[in-house]
């Protein structure tokens, strides 16, 4: 019988998937205007002629500890880890554990190597979409209730970013989808954007 949390976050795996492409950059946007815009960029499969994708199965962040950095997500984000779902050699050695990530409609896989894991430290593999400045506040809001370390609201090309570093140094990022003028003048020196 498979689990209804990863029943439900397949079923949300599409209709995110784009958005997902979008913040990696697949869908051509520039640093710092990550406002999705997937659905005027991306590519038409067919039209290509390649075999359809599905979406995302699942995204892979190397840890240095897979409970320290499972509780941060759970305590950032209210993901869950499915412990049905680790990951074991044959001798029982914990490797890997995947969090259903409930926002983002896909799971997020921690894989232990406390050796690679440096090369992803200050990268920013993935930005969350919020609604506007004021949601972007009440997560900010929420960082600092919870003790996390994270940036100011910062001030984007387009929009509004809030960064949050993972314990590992991985910075995940949080950008509007409310836009603004060219009026606001970009947060250029925050150590947090560049």
């Amino acid at each position: 019988m498979q689990n209804t949390s990863t029943n439900s976050s397949r079923r949300r795996l599409g209709a995110v998937s784009l958005a997902f492409l979008a913040a990696f950059g697949i869908a051509g946007l520039s640093a710092c205007a990550d406002t999705p815009s997937a659905g005027k960029n991306a590519v038409d499969a067919k039209a290509s002629g390649a075999p359809a994708i599905l979406g995302i199965h699942h995204l892979k962040f190397l840890v240095a500890d897979i409970d320290k950095s499972t509780a941060f997500y759970e305590t950032a984000f209210g993901a869950k880890r499915l412990v049905a779902m680790d990951h074991r050699r044959p001798d029982g050695v914990l490797f890997g554990a995947i969090l259903d990530f409930p926002s983002i409609g896909t799971e997020l896989e921690l894989r232990l190597d406390p050796v690679r894991v440096n090369e992803q430290k200050g990268l920013d593999p993935i930005t969350l979409a919020v609604g506007g400045l004021a949601d972007l506040e009440k997560w900010s809001a929420h960082f600092e209730a919870k003790g996390l370390r994270h940036s100011p609201v910062l001030t984007c090309l387009v929009g509004w970013l809030v960064v949050i570093e993972d314990p590992d140094g991985r910075r995940i990022r949080l950008y509007t989808r409310q836009t603004h003028g060219p009026e606001l003048k970009v947060d250029w020196i925050s150590p947090w954007i560049n």
